[in-house]
């Protein structure tokens, strides 16, 4: 239950950071392309200086919203992990205090709980990822409209 509310709440944080990403991508793209195809006017007016430092500006941006991207994904990952964890420590401390557990099925429990806590956040993972990839679907679909 808690993964499930982690991961609403990962969705909408990072979907809307990763449909800011696409916005100052586009940008970016359009002035590489339009200093490739004017190169030779901006060579013959020796602006070169002027439209690099230009095109550091639109990188930055760029970059500094991929890396919040990057970033936001990675602290989704360290809060389900941390939960995993916690899970498994609680589980291992309620079987350590129970007098009539057996020693191999207290093992036979740990075992089967971090196996299977491995697995979970992966899975949430790919979800989230797919959901995620589908802003590139919703961006070029955007880009084709217009």
């Amino acid at each position: 239950i808690t993964l499930y509310f982690l991961r609403r709440f990962y969705l909408t944080t990072n979907l809307s950071i990763l449909r800011i990403e696409g916005q100052v991508r586009g940008p970016l793209y359009g002035y590489v392309n339009t200093s490739l195809q004017g190169l030779s006017t901006i060579r013959a007016f020796e602006m070169q200086d002027v439209l690099t430092n230009e095109f550091y500006e639109h990188q930055d941006i760029h970059s500094s919203s991929l890396y919040m991207a990057l970033t936001t994904s990675r602290a989704f990952a360290y809060w389900m992990d941390l939960l995993v964890v916690i899970y498994i420590m609680v589980l291992t401390a309620y079987y350590l205090f129970v007098f009539d557990s057996y020693g191999g099925n207290v093992g036979l429990v740990i075992t089967q709980a971090i196996q299977l806590m491995a697995i979970l956040p992966w899975g949430v993972r790919q979800i989230t990822d797919v959901e995620n990839f589908m802003i590139s679907v919703e961006i070029g679909i955007v880009f084709h409209e217009s």
